[in-house]
């Protein structure tokens, strides 16, 4: 096994608290369907803004 020195895991740079994991697929699922799910409602409720601000008669 490659095993790194001192001065080599120095070097690189993660984020403080950082597990320097991959994320899994599962993971990048969830924040996928979150993402999907924020804008569908978004997207909703804009379109019913404007629907609302723009009732012209």
């Amino acid at each position: 096994m490659d095993e790194k020195t001192a001065m080599e895991v120095k070097s690189e740079k993660f984020p403080a608290g950082s597990t320097k994991k991959k994320v899994g697929f599962l993971e990048r699922l969830s924040y996928a369907n979150l993402d999907l799910s924020g804008q569908l409602v978004a997207t909703a409720v804009n379109s019913y803004l404007m629907y609302f601000f723009t009732d012209v008669q």
